[in-house]
């Protein structure tokens, strides 16, 4: 099923309007929005947090008690762990269809076929996976952990998924041996990326630094200067003294870039094409919607027994980070 992607607004104008009424809203409202780094970012200008995905989990899980709800403007899986870890609260998705084709690559049913087939291993799953299928996990990571939570379940073998990518990333930093969960999961987005496209950009701008999210092939991942999620990526720029990059991830990062860090550096897109339509379905119109009216059909429900075995997986990530 292909995702439909939304028109999202361009008239400056009505963006500001319709921004500062958010923004009115949200303090009356007493709701806490959360945006990832690849949202639009007229919607990532009016949430109280941007980042990646284990950064949004832990203000989830930081703060929302001071709220009365979470709108997460990501994709459902995010906003299903927000569930996840906060059941007590109501959580509502800023996007329609805005779902991560990787996610349901992983379904519960294919997990029971590689447990029953490798019993003694354990299994650590991306955070990229729908709640049925945290339920089954041992461990969660996310790309900004994963090689570190994975070195920390002292195992010589795991299942990991579902992005085969990101397993051969912790494999080559680890020597850990990673059986796929499934074999060929991976994210679109970041299977358009090739060498030759930051190589093209390298021939024009040779000073330029590139860096790449692990969920990219292993041949790109091998010609980059750096290899992080987009929280690696966006301090990493923020940090350097270099003035130009070369960003091979989702396209939206790089506005937040060129926002908090332009125009004295200057980011370059490694593939003009790499755009998440599930993560682009987040408006500012949906916003407006829920915090007028908080429509159900925009509420993010799950049963508390997937709950309460998903939390596990979640809690012994957190618990690991501690180590």
């Amino acid at each position: 099923m292909k995702i439909k992607r939304v028109d999202n607004l361009t008239n400056p104008s009505k963006i500001k309007k319709l921004q500062e009424e958010i923004k009115t809203l949200k303090e009356e409202e007493n709701a806490l929005i959360l945006a990832h780094n690849y949202v639009d970012i007229n919607v990532q200008e009016i949430a109280d947090a941007v980042g990646d995905s284990l950064f949004l989990a832990k203000i989830a899980r930081e703060k929302a008690e001071e709220f009365d709800y979470i709108i997460q403007a990501a994709v459902t899986f995010m906003a299903e762990t927000a569930v996840i870890i906060n059941p007590e609260k109501d959580v509502y998705i800023a996007g329609e269809e805005a779902y991560c084709p990787m996610a349901r690559m992983c379904p519960a049913e294919v997990i029971d076929r590689y447990k029953e087939k490798y019993p003694n291993l354990p299994v650590v799953l991306y955070v990229n996976t729908t709640a049925a299928a945290k339920a089954k996990a041992d461990v969660m990571c996310t790309s900004s952990n994963a090689v570190n939570i994975c070195k920390k379940m002292n195992n010589q073998k795991l299942l990991f998924g579902p992005d085969r990518n990101l397993g051969n990333w912790v494999r080559k930093q680890s020597d850990i041996d990673i059986i796929s969960i499934p074999d060929n999961g991976h994210c679109y987005v970041h299977k358009m990326f090739k060498s030759k496209h930051i190589q093209k950009i390298k021939d024009t701008h040779p000073d330029a630094i590139s860096l790449a999210h692990p969920e990219c092939d292993i041949e790109v991942l091998n010609n980059v200067d750096v290899v992080g999620s987009t929280k690696t990526m966006y301090d990493y720029c923020g940090d350097s003294n270099e003035k130009e990059f070369i960003i091979a991830t989702e396209k939206g990062l790089i506005n937040r870039l060129n926002k908090d860090f332009g125009p004295d550096k200057k980011f370059y897109p490694a593939f003009n094409k790499a755009i998440c339509k599930g993560m682009k379905n987040n408006t500012l119109e949906n916003i407006l919607k829920i915090l007028l009216n908080r429509p159900e059909s925009y509420k993010v429900t799950l049963d508390s027994d997937i709950i309460q075995k998903a939390k596990v997986g979640i809690n012994k990530m957190f618990e690991l980070m501690k180590k």
